[in-house]
């Protein structure tokens, strides 16, 4: 009897799915050059640090790709999720260096008063939350954008076990005072 196949592409297994030619190179390359923009690393960079997430099953930030997906594409999407995290941590450094982005417009203040509101709510949430690791989890995931299937598979959950911890999420908020449930 055959042991059990696993949800994950094995490293050898991902590397011999994504089998590297030419054309492939060009196209990540192409997309890693996409997602780098205005970034504070290279696009070679980005390419190298998607891989190892894939790869490195001991790594906190593994990314193992999915059976039935294809690697080029699993790594793609990888890439364009360091790419948006380095995105939004820059621009929390900037808020807490005090360098602080314009809006569209011009103004810094409706920016700062946006702002305020948002770390105000947050902040009533996580306390709402703070017993409940699960929920805290897929809220931070779901702040860098992660989708339904990108937090299942990072925490290897079923839909029932996502809809389980999202069903509790939104209990908490309808627990929040009325003045932040606008949001």
């Amino acid at each position: 009897m055959s042991p059990p196949e696993s949800e994950f592409l094995s490293s050898d297994q991902f590397w011999f799915g994504l089998n590297l030619n030419d054309a492939k190179y060009k196209r990540l390359s192409y997309l890693a050059r996409r997602f780098c923009r205005s970034r504070r690393f290279t696009p070679k960079d980005l390419l190298n640090q998607a891989l190892l997430r894939i790869v490195d099953a001991d790594s906190e930030l593994y990314r193992p790709c999915p059976r039935g997906l294809s690697p080029v594409w699993h790594l793609a999407n990888v890439m364009r999720n360091i790419a948006s995290n380095d995105s939004r941590r820059k621009d929390l450094e900037d808020l807490l260096d005090g360098t602080e982005p314009l809006s569209r417009d011009g103004s810094t203040e409706e920016v700062t008063a946006a702002r305020e509101r948002l770390n105000t709510y947050v902040g009533v949430l996580i306390a709402e939350l703070n017993r409940d690791q699960e929920a805290l989890s897929v809220l931070k995931c779901r702040c860098f954008e992660m989708t339904k299937t990108e937090i299942k598979l990072q925490y290897v959950w079923t839909d029932i076990q996502y809809a389980t911890v999202t069903r509790r999420i939104r209990r908490a908020i309808n627990r929040l005072p009325e003045e932040y449930r606008e949001f």
